[in-house]
């Protein structure tokens, strides 16, 4: 999925997950890119839980979930924003979209 904000602005991304935590994430993980596709700088790769906090360096970021069918856990949650290049440091204002993949 890309994320995609203003032209001047980045993407900031709150990434909070609950997914398989097995060293190397080889089953379930989801993986941050900073632009619009996999060839992308990485900005990591997560399986384990964790709140991070990313600013991409453009208006795009993409963030790529994978999921084998063998074990399932709670999921993740993420919310992201545009933040102003000037308001990186400070966080910017409050996230404002969301989104999920939950296990129910």
């Amino acid at each position: 999925m890309a994320l995609c904000v203003q032209p001047d602005k980045a993407t900031g991304l709150h990434w909070i997950t609950g997914l398989e935590d097995i060293l190397g994430c080889p089953y379930d993980s989801v993986e941050i890119f900073d632009g619009p596709r996999i060839a992308s700088l990485s900005m990591g790769k997560f399986c384990a839980p964790a709140a991070v906090l990313f600013f991409s360096s453009s208006d795009i970021m993409t963030v790529v979930f994978r999921s084998d069918s063998m074990i399932t856990n709670t999921g993740f949650h993420a919310l992201f924003n545009a933040i102003a290049q000037g308001e990186r440091e400070s966080g910017g204002k409050p996230f404002d979209v969301a989104f999920d993949v939950v296990n129910n």
